[in-house]
């Protein structure tokens, strides 16, 4: 009999959302490849009705959202991640599924009932990254990921960085059980023989404070002066923040810069267009001040671009400064500039960078060398029949 698993995730694709829904697809495939069952569940505020796809043998279901009107936030909060547990308590007995697998953002989790192994991957609960941004979750959502947290089984970060955030939330005698990076799949995020730009550079992230955006601004204004011929694309969806737009702020201020004529919003692209941007343009930054595993640092490294990264959160887990791409602080922007404009004046360096991060990735973060490890964790808990019951 296969081995059958459900995933908890409320942004597979091509539904909207960020890495998770990526993570998850990217994993079901591989198992899928590997023999098991594998169904993904969750709820959707873009159905009207339950909706059930098959994707590359991989069952998806679609739950819709409880409807949203004023004062409803609260009760709808609860009311879905009941929903939730009570259809996957059915799916649960009447597919014979063996473990249950999802994401600690949002505390989808919750209602999950505890007759089968629970295991909760750390990609960054709000309850994590508020606090190291100098703010605060929202309660509800805050209780709902702690109290997922605690009721888990088991639980996989995905940096030591990450392992480090979510210790102090654990209840007594609760652990990380292992630490299992994400994977790129370096078959479709390779290098091609597409000639790059080598004057472009390009910021691939949600146009959100917290991606460093402002702070790669800030840096553009010496870059340009320095290299009038180099342009900066901003790709990502724009996240308003206090009620404006990201990107109206941002050409706000390139305006009061006098740079706006050298910098670009490109908008969100899809998923699958990504892998061009990046054998296209020249140099790609990643300024965050906060990431859990950037998948998009990998992706962007497996097909061979020179990448300059934060050395926040788990950064240097990824990057090896020097060698396999630059790592800056996001608020000395001086730093950023320069490593942005030694990379533009040798397009010999950032060719080797490029190589070297692309043969890094293989080695480390392939779907091959990552997938082992999952599986060898899932089999682990298969074969010693882990009791669902909190240790």
């Amino acid at each position: 009999m296969k081995p059958h698993i459900l995933f908890i995730c409320n942004e597979y694709p091509p539904s909207p959302g960020g890495g998770i829904g990526t993570f998850y697809k990217t994993l079901a495939h591989s198992l899928v490849d590997l023999g098991w069952r594998v169904t993904v569940g969750g709820i959707y505020a873009d159905v009207r009705a339950v909706t059930v796809d098959i994707d590359a043998d991989v069952k998806v279901w679609r739950l819709p959202a409880s409807p949203n009107s004023r004062g409803r936030y609260r009760l709808n909060m609860p009311l879905d991640r009941w929903r939730l547990g009570r259809w996957a308590k059915n799916q649960i007995r009447k597919e014979n599924i063996m473990l249950v697998d999802g994401a600690d953002y949002q505390g989808w989790m919750w209602g999950i009932p505890n007759i089968v192994p629970r295991i909760i991957r750390i990609h960054g609960a709000d309850i994590l990254f508020f606090p190291l941004l100098g703010q605060k979750p929202n309660p509800l959502k805050a209780y709902f990921e702690r109290s997922s947290l605690r009721r888990a089984n088991h639980i996989i970060s995905s940096s030591q960085f990450m392992t480090l955030q979510v210790t102090p939330w654990l209840r007594r005698g609760q652990q990380v059980d292992a630490t299992i990076y994400n994977m790129v799949d370096i078959a479709n995020f390779a290098p091609s023989q597409t000639i790059k730009n080598p004057m472009t550079v390009a910021s691939v992230a949600a146009i959100t404070r917290k991606k460093g955006v402002f702070q790669l601004l800030e840096a553009w204004r010496k870059v340009y002066s320095m290299e009038p011929n180099a342009r900066l694309i901003y790709y990502g969806r724009d996240m308003p923040e206090a009620g404006k737009g990201t990107i109206e702020q941002l050409k706000e201020l390139a305006q009061h810069y006098h740079i706006d004529q050298s910098i670009t919003f490109a908008g969100q692209v899809p998923y699958h267009e990504l892998v061009h941007i990046f054998r296209r343009e020249g140099i790609i930054v990643y300024p965050s001040y906060i990431e859990a595993h950037p998948r998009a640092w990998l992706e962007a490294m497996a097909a061979g671009s020179p990448v300059i990264g934060s050395s926040r959160g788990p950064g240097p887990e990824v990057i090896r400064d020097g060698e396999t791409g630059f790592l800056v602080d996001p608020d000395d922007t001086d730093q950023l500039a320069d490593r942005v404009l030694t990379l533009l004046r040798n397009p010999q360096l950032a060719e080797e960078m490029g190589r070297n991060a692309r043969e890094d990735v293989v080695m480390r973060f392939s779907v091959k060398s990552i997938m082992s490890q999952n599986i060898n964790f899932y089999e682990q808990l298969l074969r010693e029949g882990s009791s669902c019951q909190m240790k």
